[in-house]
């Protein structure tokens, strides 16, 4: 059903026009900014896009000025606090931005030279068709509510008039935009029916192994190439295999995501999403478990831009080993009182890192409610700390997953309280001993079942 909607009329390969490299210059004005900076991410190469590059900050007034290298046609993500838009450049364009981020669906506006003026007016036109105001409720909403067939009948409908939309407007757009948007077209649609999984159990309160994704649903999803793509770095083409390697119900661990990777992928989709599995060592803190895994990368032939990351990323790991002391903070809770990491010195603290937008965040919310409950009155704390930016997400997320506990805010992930723990993403989580020590960087998800367990280890050693 899904195939025959996303292919007719779509042709699945087209050229790849490249370039000289040069500068993208991009100005504009952010209303009612909650961020202090603003970050622009070119979409076609992994490292680039999962790595702090292109960050300016926002000036008292709301302005903003940067420029940065671009070598072909690109999409540029825009992030701000908590929300996030798009863009699309070509080299030497000049593109002004207007953004209130109160209201950012409804305000964002983008102008610029040419052939990046058609496809961003195409895309104005698109989102005011298929993202008006109240979409993403709605969104939320069947994706709580309906069950999987139902879902994915919504979506296919939805399919049917984007693709008709973009084959009566194809003739007056730049054929780099017309070769990227059929090629990227698929796997944009597949992501998003794989966000249905990750939303309707969060939604639902549903810890995993509690709802499966049935077959037909699955073949849906993997109605798309594995091989000969020809946007293999496009964030979107990366985005779908790792949610995909998420919700496969046959992959279970770190391991078999890694071997299906080497077993069903080729060239440079292989070695980016290889790179984003072996930095998954440090995000979970699998170290012991993947240290063979992890020396065969640093051996393999695969670019250097991939080994420089993982380095870093073996540096940053080390300066928060285990046994260290843990870098202290003081940020407001819910009642505006100033709390300190130290405060809680004398107990362990399972120490969360979170954000109302993150959905990998949320879901986590059942297990912690259970861990909770299971260690009550022992000598744990659990410690969330919000990198949201506007204080009321941060409050609507704590009513709506009842996580007793204390929680903390902070600006964003660079607060400069929190720039000891060199976060790069959410979730993250820290196990800190009695004696404010480290005693687990990256520590398992909630939902790996292990949250009790590892806790009351701590709770118990004898070196404690």
């Amino acid at each position: 059903m899904l195939k025959s909607l996303l292919l007719t009329g779509l042709s699945m390969f087209g050229s790849l026009l490249l370039f000289a490299q040069q500068d993208v210059r991009v100005k504009g004005q952010i209303k009612n900014a909650y961020s202090q900076e603003i970050r622009f991410i070119p979409q076609l190469d992994y490292v680039l896009y999962d790595n702090d590059t292109n960050r300016t900050p926002i000036l008292a007034d709301g302005s903003f000025e940067i420029a940065f290298p671009i070598e072909q046609y690109s999409q540029v993500k825009i992030q701000l606090s908590k929300e996030w838009v798009r863009f699309h450049a070509f080299p030497g364009d000049s593109v002004s931005l207007v953004i209130d981020e109160s209201q950012v669906d409804e305000s964002y506006r983008v102008s610029g030279e040419n052939a990046t003026a058609a496809v961003n007016q195409f895309y104005h036109d698109w989102n005011a068709q298929f993202n008006p105001p109240g979409m993403r409720e709605l969104k939320l909403e069947r994706q709580k509510w309906d069950n999987s067939f139902e879902y994915l009948a919504y979506s296919d409908s939805i399919v049917n008039l984007q693709k008709h939309f973009f084959q009566a407007r194809q003739d007056e757009l730049p054929e780099p935009f017309v070769d990227w948007f059929r090629e990227t077209f698929l796997y944009r649609t597949a992501s998003g029916l794989m966000n249905y999984y990750v939303n309707h159990c969060s939604l639902n309160h549903l810890e995993e192994g509690d709802f499966v994704l049935p077959q037909f649903f699955m073949d849906a999803v993997e109605q798309v190439p594995f091989t000969e793509i020809a946007y293999p770095l496009d964030a979107d083409v990366l985005r779908y295999f790792r949610s995909y390697l998420n919700v496969r119900p046959d992959i279970v661990n770190l391991g078999d995501q890694i071997d299906f990777i080497h077993e069903n992928l080729e060239g440079e989709l292989h070695d980016a999403l290889w790179y984003s599995n072996i930095n998954s060592i440090f995000v979970f803190s699998l170290m012991d478990e993947y240290q063979a895994r992890l020396d065969t990368f640093l051996a393999a032939d695969v670019p250097d831009r991939y080994k420089q990351a993982i380095l870093t990323q073996l540096e940053d790991f080390y300066a928060l080993a285990p046994g260290l002391p843990a870098p202290d903070f003081e940020l407001l809770d819910q009642d505006g009182n100033l709390r300190k990491l130290s405060d809680f010195r004398g107990k362990v603290v399972m120490l969360d890192f979170w954000a109302s937008w993150c959905g990998p965040c949320r879901v986590q919310a059942p297990a912690t409610r259970k861990a909770i409950e299971e260690l009550k009155g022992e000598n744990v704390v659990f410690l969330f700390v919000s990198v949201d930016e506007d204080p009321e997400d941060w409050k609507k997320a704590i009513a709506f997953d009842q996580l007793n506990g204390v929680h903390l805010n902070a600006q964003g992930m660079t607060d400069p309280q929190l720039v000891g723990y060199r976060l790069k993403g959410v979730p993250n989580y820290f196990f800190i001993d009695q004696e404010g020590k480290i005693a687990v960087q990256n520590a398992s998800q909630p939902k790996s079942g292990r949250l009790v367990e590892e806790l009351r280890a701590i709770l118990n050693s004898p070196n404690r």
